[in-house]
């Protein structure tokens, strides 16, 4: 990967702000996927949005991931979106969690 997030720490909201949508693959209010790309460098990622919504007291956690792809990566990503989760088991990711925290997670 070339992206100059790989070696920065600490990851910020603005670092991640900073990405730039390619295009949206899936959204719904609790689950949406889409193709980011670094401006600096031209890092693709697969951005993930899941939210865990508690109905009891509405305290939601919400999560992003995003999975450092190359452009042949986004057609069987488009096709069946659980192949984000194929991809984060074999390669890092920045999983951005509830309370900003902002961290690569390697397998």
């Amino acid at each position: 990967m070339q992206c100059h997030l790989a070696d920065k720490k600490p990851l910020t909201v603005p670092d991640l702000q900073a990405l730039q949508m390619v295009r949206s693959i899936y959204e719904s209010s609790h689950h949406s996927v889409w193709i980011s790309r670094c401006g600096q460098c031209g890092q693709l990622y697969a951005v993930c949005f899941d939210e865990d919504v508690d109905w009891e007291q509405g305290n939601d956690k919400c999560w992003n991931f995003y999975v450092p792809i190359e452009s042949c990566d986004i057609p069987p990503i488009e096709a069946d979106t659980t192949q984000i989760s194929a991809l984060m088991q074999c390669r890092p990711f920045i999983t951005w969690a509830p309370g900003d925290n902002i961290y690569w997670t390697t397998k």
